[in-house]
């Protein structure tokens, strides 16, 4: 018993020890623990699309008629057997037909004017295109005559105008105010020219004399009370009788007096008769020109009716036929785009139409399928649109197969406009399916679009990449945490390429556990 006692009282010791230890050991050291999650090395970075897509027949062809019009004739209804080139609908025709008719008209004229031409002009042809020459030459004739007339008598008209401005209240005025002679302007001014004339009083040993200055220099002797010339431009001034004259005296005439009454009134008849001028010139001149015109296309056309028919005459009545034959051409596909015919072997699916209704152009109203070429259409977001280009390989499976069976194909095209679907904007992408008895249109496919791929590069888990001001993964370095920065490559489903940065091997740390 005592024995006993002492056994369980060691016992009971040794468990105090190993707890004290087992607290000594969680309390003492400290540092931290890290959690390797990856240790750097090279793999295969895969970067995919997901979508979902419709298997649809290459040659599920919505049929319409370019033109709209009302239903004349229908000839097939659903699930009827079609041949390529089958007439399958038909519109009112009545317009077409006529414009058909119209066209070939229009060919058979211009075959006869191409015939024409090659033959040349006839003599009575050339005598009336030789009395339009002669018409022509005696229009071109009056109006060059009618130019010169016109020019002249506007010259005349601007002239006297002009005359009645210059000369309108001449006036000599005084150039003090002492003076108490009165000086008298007559005479009408004949010059062109614009300015002053000064005239001043002196004497000579047999009488009184006045100086002319400004527009013209003149010199002479006068006589109180009679015209005195005061140059050569058709103006007399008369200086009076009475009152003193001093030698000095002096007078100055504005031609034209712009302060007289009369002078705005002619000065804007002057400028009437300047615009009138111009006006009645132009409209001279151009009944000129257009007579010139008539007269040279007068004599081209006799010149090419007296001409032999010359390669480019005939190369244009040939064009001339060519384009009736392309308008007849184009009549012919008017009646018809408003023929509806299969453009190839298949089955009708559907058909919208009822006889005298009045179908819309472009309107989809007739389907015809062929199962034997199929393909799918699927819906892209256009956050991914920009990875999907032709010819990348697409992984599938079906909604109908399970997802243990597995087809290949690969992009066909892209459309370059957007639809929008639920309200979020996507792109239609048509992808190959293999040819399988088991598939048939209106299945529903899992897309996995590979659109880029690089193998055995250096690359990490997406998961492990930090970033702050860049990018960067924490690695274990000497027992410790470190920060790298990174340059990436390609980013894929599952891990992101490494292009600078780390080299292999480096052990990457996702959490850390503090130690006490």
């Amino acid at each position: 018993m005592i024995a006993y006692i002492k056994r369980k009282k060691y016992w009971f010791i040794g468990g105090i020890i190993l707890l004290a230890l087992i607290i000594w050991r969680l309390n003492s050291g400290g540092g931290v623990k890290y959690t390797v999650a990856y240790t750097v090395a090279k793999q295969d970075v895969k970067q995919t699309v997901l979508a979902t897509g419709t298997v649809t027949s290459q040659s599920n062809l919505n049929l319409s008629f370019k033109n709209g019009g009302i239903l004349n004739k229908i000839n097939v209804k659903v699930g009827d057997k079609v041949r390529k080139g089958q007439i399958l609908a038909m519109l009112d025709q009545r317009d077409a037909s006529a414009s058909v008719n119209q066209a070939n008209a229009s060919l058979l004229s211009a075959q006869a004017n191409y015939q024409k031409v090659k033959s040349g002009a006839s003599q009575p042809e050339i005598a009336v295109a030789q009395a339009s020459v002669d018409a022509a030459e005696v229009t071109y004739k009056n109006a060059q005559n009618t130019y010169t007339a016109t020019e002249a008598q506007q010259k005349i008209l601007v002239a006297s105008a002009q005359s009645a401005m210059l000369n309108s209240g001449l006036t000599a005025v005084a150039e003090s105010g002492t003076i108490t002679v009165s000086a008298t302007v007559t005479g009408t001014y004949t010059g062109k020219e614009q300015g002053r004339y000064r005239i001043v009083i002196g004497t000579s040993g047999s009488g009184l004399t006045y100086n002319v200055s400004g527009l013209e220099g003149y010199y002479a002797e006068f006589q109180r009370g009679v015209p005195a010339a005061i140059g050569s431009r058709g103006l007399y001034i008369t200086i009076g009788t009475s009152g003193t004259l001093n030698s000095g005296d002096s007078w100055t005439i504005d031609v034209p007096n712009t302060q007289s009454s009369t002078y705005i009134t002619a000065s804007n008849a002057y400028q009437s008769a300047l615009q009138t001028q111009n006006q009645a010139l132009v409209t001279a001149q151009n009944t000129v020109d257009s007579a010139r015109v008539a007269l040279t296309q007068a004599q081209a056309n006799l010149n090419l009716k007296q001409a032999q028919a010359r390669p480019e005459d005939l190369a244009a009545a040939d064009a001339a036929v060519k384009t009736a034959q392309a308008q007849l051409q184009a009549a012919q596909n008017q009646y018809a785009n408003n023929i509806i015919t299969s453009p190839i072997d298949g089955t009708v699916t559907s058909v919208d139409l009822k006889l005298g209704e009045n179908v819309a152009p472009q309107k989809a109203v007739i389907v015809v399928l062929d199962q034997a070429s199929l393909h799918v259409e699927s819906n892209i977001s256009e956050s991914s649109i920009a990875l999907i280009t032709t010819a990348q390989k697409i992984d599938m499976t079906m909604d109908a197969f399970g997802p243990d069976r597995h087809f290949n194909g690969e992009v066909l095209s892209v459309d370059p406009a957007s639809t929008v679907v639920s309200g979020v904007i996507n792109y239609r992408v048509v992808s190959s399916i293999p040819q399988d008895v088991d598939i048939k249109p209106g299945m529903t496919v899992n897309l996995v679009v590979l659109v880029n791929e690089k193998n055995q590069v250096l690359a990490v888990p997406n998961r492990l990449v930090k970033s702050n001001s860049h990018k960067y993964v924490s690695i274990l370095e000497n027992g410790k945490a470190k920060d790298v920065e990174v340059t990436l490559g390609l980013a894929g489903d599952t891990y992101t390429e490494i292009l600078s940065g780390l080299s292999g091997g480096e052990e990457i740390v996702t959490t850390l556990e503090s130690k006490k």
